[in-house]
């Protein structure tokens, strides 16, 4: 699927404390207690700061085993995001599934990183490498704790998290529209913010321009649910004897279509097909 946009966030420069002068500790106490409230097993913890935030590298237990991390707060010690670089074992079920049954199953796993944000869902970030001659492929895969994937991106940026805060404008949109749905990611990028959104078991990705005002949105569909004019275009066309390995409903400000990947011997292409059954260029 072509992308509004990747999750290609600019590298932050994270200033560590170390045992000199120069040490940066939270003047706020409450900073402090909030990270040990979310994180009560942190240890060997050192403070810096970034994008305005507070931000704690520590170490902490998951399944008895230590993991390095990495919190977010507020300069009034609102947590805001949490990064745990985690042991594949410990992943959710559905989503060890989810990759081993994905066309990236024989690849290397060289990164989990649990990401967990405000007022959102956990999201899985799996960076994987090709196990070719060369060794030159990497992946990043993003799963809900479901096992749904949300992107992939591949040979794209090292992953790198911040905290995003949503206007007021993009909430009351979310809750106008989708009251029932939970924020499973979010991402931002010139100007773009990406939502992502589980309505029921529906995954949404809505777009917003700088100004919060709504761009587009992607809904994530299965084939059975393209309408029969849809499969009737497809079958018209050059590619009937490919197979539909995706597909979406897309709606813009100026109206709806329908996106489907079809994978053939050819490799793939993308067709946007409109509601009356029309090929769009």
């Amino acid at each position: 699927m072509k992308k509004y946009l990747f999750l290609c966030l600019a590298a932050v420069t994270f200033m560590a404390c170390n045992d000199d002068d120069d040490n940066i500790f939270p003047s706020n106490q409450t900073v402090v207690e909030s990270l040990l409230t979310q994180y009560p097993s942190a240890q060997n913890i050192t403070w810096g700061r970034a994008w305005g935030y507070w931000v704690a590298e520590f170490d902490r237990a998951e399944d008895e085993i230590m993991v390095e991390c990495e919190a977010w707060f507020s300069n009034d010690g609102v947590w805001y995001l949490g990064v745990s670089n985690i042991p594949y074992t410990t992943l959710p079920a559905a989503v060890q599934n989810a990759f081993s049954t994905s066309e990236y199953s024989q690849w290397y796993i060289d990164e989990v990183d649990m990401v967990e944000r405000y007022n959102s869902e956990v999201v899985y970030v799996l960076e994987a490498e090709s196990d070719g001659p060369n060794n030159d492929n990497e992946v990043d895969l993003y799963y809900t704790s479901d096992g749904i994937l949300i992107r992939s991106i591949i040979n794209g940026a090292e992953p790198n998290y911040k905290p995003i805060i949503l206007g007021e404008s993009i909430t009351t949109y979310l809750t106008e529209n989708y009251p029932a749905a939970v924020i499973i990611d979010i991402a931002s990028s010139t100007g773009i913010t990406e939502v992502d959104i589980m309505d029921g078991t529906t995954l949404r990705e809505i777009y917003f321009d700088g100004k919060e005002a709504w761009l587009m949105t992607e809904s994530r569909i299965t084939v059975a649910e393209l309408p029969e004019i849809v499969i009737e275009t497809i079958a018209a066309s050059q590619y009937a004897a490919w197979e539909i390995t995706q597909a979406e409903y897309v709606e813009n400000p100026n109206g709806a279509y329908y996106q489907v990947i079809l994978t053939g011997e050819g490799g793939q292409e993308t067709m946007k097909i409109n509601i009356e059954g029309r090929i769009l260029q």
